[in-house]
């Protein structure tokens, strides 16, 4: 059982990781494009 959640947490992060880069270079972009 600890090792599925593990593997849960770890999506989870990984999910909200890449969804923080793909906020922040949408952001990047917005600044730059102005």
């Amino acid at each position: 059982f600890g090792v599925i959640q593990e593997k849960l947490a770890r999506m989870a992060m990984l999910q909200y990781v890449t969804e923080s880069m793909a906020y922040m270079v949408s952001a990047n972009m917005d600044q730059g494009s102005t």
